[in-house]
């Protein structure tokens, strides 16, 4: 039985696809790429999410002084 994980089916099939040992290292290198691409855009989205949340954390203290 697989475990259980929020990841998304296409994210897991990328990197299945990376560490799949019977295909060439160099093919297996794309998916390595795109894996890359897809983690540094979720870092800038949730960077600034987490800046938004910060600001509205920093605007009710001031709001309750």
């Amino acid at each position: 039985m697989e475990k259980q994980t929020n990841i998304p089916f296409q994210i897991q099939h990328l990197i299945q696809e990376m560490l799949n040992p019977r295909d060439n290292v160099y093919v297996r290198g794309n998916y390595r790429v795109r894996l890359d691409e897809i983690r540094k855009e979720l870092d800038v989205a949730i960077r600034k999410y987490d800046d938004e949340v910060a600001m509205a954390n920093t605007g009710k203290r001031k709001r309750r002084a």
